[in-house]
């Protein structure tokens, strides 16, 4: 006699006369035999087990038909290998059926975040000296206010029934902090103790945020007025007459996205992506454009950028043409922008002399 256990209960099944052979197998072995890994199976006996199951009882292996049926062929027809495969199949259908270990909602490290967090601990201390605070955020505490003031109804969220919302406050130092640092998601969400996701969320909408609501103020386009002060600003400051702006681009070294080939690769070596900027006299930016691939040249990011393509188009309503100071007789000149050699020259661009003769 040997037991199977059938529905959860070890029941007696009569057994064929080559389990009454010498080497038949007892109840230790078998049950052994279900407690370790089994033996491998033949795939060709163990696809034809399976056929005869779902053919017989029409539905999986788990099902309380299929289980009464393998219990019953185990006992009568199959080998003592293939009982054992069948006995481990029931074990693991049992084992599906088992419920899990829930896993908190929110972990214990992150339900002390106003307690121990870098927000509601550190920063309060380090609004009583703003030297500090400004080396933390890049910015003093009257920015941060002010900022936080422009943003704050954009980046707020409501609380729900099971837990409060990130203040706006802390939503802006996060983004704020990965912004001065470059630490990574992981770091930051340690360092203020929310989750990972909860940094990858929180970053890019507080990042959008403020772009739109410094856009028109800081960057916004210049009337005519705005270029005469400029160029004005320009002679003054570094005795260049009739310049508007200066432009170039920025190689920022980052990690070549997957498939990307040598689109991010520049002459540098390394990868990277293209800041194409133009700033005034007091080196304040007034136009970019970030993410050119990093094997294209300067001159090519400009042709393609919006700023390029106005430029061309003589959309930017740049000041009329007047004399040079001293050289009237040499008639009006155009207002232009200076740039360096990997640019090309045009009549409302400037560059200096190439190297070579």
């Amino acid at each position: 006699m040997v037991q199977l256990k059938c529905n959860g209960v070890f029941t007696p099944n009569a057994i064929d006369a080559r389990e009454n052979a010498p080497n038949a197998p007892n109840l230790t072995r078998v049950h052994s035999h279900l407690n370790a890994r089994p033996r491998k199976i033949h795939r060709a006996s163990k696809l034809h087990i399976l056929t005869r199951v779902n053919r017989k009882c029409g539905r999986d292996v788990g099902g309380s038909c299929a289980r009464r049926y393998l219990c019953k062929m185990a006992a009568v027809e199959l080998a003592f290998q293939e009982r054992v495969s069948l006995l481990y199949l029931l074990w693991r259908a049992e084992q599906r059926g088992k419920r899990r270990p829930r896993r908190t909602w929110v972990h214990q490290v992150l339900q002390r975040r106003e307690h121990f967090g870098e927000f509601h601990h550190l920063l309060q201390e380090l609004r009583l000296d703003d030297g500090r605070f400004q080396r933390y955020h890049r910015l003093s505490l009257a920015q941060f206010e002010d900022l936080l003031s422009r943003v704050g109804p954009r980046i707020a969220r409501l609380d729900t029934n099971y837990r409060r919302s990130i203040p706006p406050a802390e939503r802006l130092s996060i983004c704020l902090r990965f912004l001065a640092t470059g630490d990574s998601f992981r770091t930051i969400a340690f360092s203020f103790r929310v989750g990972v996701s909860t940094v990858s969320q929180i970053i890019p909408q507080v990042a959008t945020a403020i772009w739109d609501c410094l856009v028109d103020d800081f960057m916004a386009v210049p009337s005519l007025g705005d270029w005469q002060s400029i160029a004005e600003e320009f002679q003054e400051r570094w005795h260049f007459p009739l310049c508007c702006r200066a432009l170039d681009g920025k190689h920022v070294q980052t990690k070549a996205p997957p498939n990307s080939g040598s689109m991010f690769h520049n002459y540098k070596g390394t990868f990277s992506i293209v800041l194409l900027a133009v700033v005034d006299a007091r080196y304040l930016f007034r136009v970019i454009d970030v993410g050119g691939y990093g094997r294209t040249s300067d001159g090519g990011i400009l042709a393609n950028s919006t700023f390029g393509q106005a430029l061309r188009a003589g959309t930017l309503h740049l000041p009329p043409d007047q004399p040079l100071p001293g050289g009237e007789h040499r008639g009006a000149q155009p207002h232009v922008f200076v740039a360096d050699e990997a640019f090309p020259l045009r009549r409302e661009l400037m560059r200096p002399f190439p190297g070579r003769l």
